[in-house]
């Protein structure tokens, strides 16, 4: 480049890439750090009641841009309140990570369904998507640190990886099942469940 030996356009190019991978090293570097305090000893310190449908009602506007960039539909279906032990820093970590890959993994024009329900004590809560689906074979290792299920599709795509990882630490964390619905080429369904015994 100092030596002109590299055009204008080629420069941009460069730049241009080196400002996406820099900007993925600083997701993977944030998420990492995620991960190390969700594994702290003090990492319930942080736990509160907090009102879910508020946070998923925040995580929904916050990306709704890039759904209607990619013309993915958001749908949000169930009451307006629906209180867990939680704390709002996690409730939003554990909210966007879902809606984020739904978005990020689903077709163009495709359709994104985040549901509340409240059955007997327990708090369900989903995200649907119409997107690429996952084989019977990778269901059980999705959580894991990492992995992504095309792995073609991965530069493509960004993201570090990490996000189901953080999400599964969170339900660990909170009490919390979480498990999976999914036919290859029709999508995934995520829900996750807390049972609130008798509160």
């Amino acid at each position: 480049m100092e030596a002109g030996l590299v055009d204008e356009k080629e420069i941009k190019r460069f730049s241009v890439e080196i400002r996406k991978n820099a900007t993925r090293l600083f997701a993977l570097i944030n998420d990492i750090i995620k991960l190390s305090q969700l594994d702290a000893e003090n990492a319930k310190d942080i736990l509160a009641v907090v009102n879910l449908t508020e946070i998923i009602k925040e995580s929904m506007e916050m990306l709704s841009f890039g759904a209607a960039k990619n013309g993915i539909a958001l749908m949000y279906e169930g009451g307006d309140r629906a209180d867990i032990y939680i704390g709002k820093e996690l409730a939003q970590e554990l909210t966007c990570n879902l809606i984020e890959n739904a978005i990020r993994y689903n077709k163009p024009d495709g359709r994104v369904t985040v549901k509340v329900q409240k059955e007997g004590t327990q708090i369900i809560f989903s995200v649907e998507d119409t997107g690429i689906g996952i084989l019977p074979e990778h269901q059980e290792i999705i959580f894991e640190r990492f992995y992504r299920v095309d792995k073609s599709r991965s530069k493509e795509l960004g993201g570090t990886r990490l996000g189901l990882a953080i999400v599964k630490h969170i339900c660990n964390l909170t009490d919390a099942d979480v498990d999976l619905m999914s036919k290859p080429g029709v999508g995934i369904k995520v829900f996750i469940v807390w049972d609130r015994g008798g509160a």
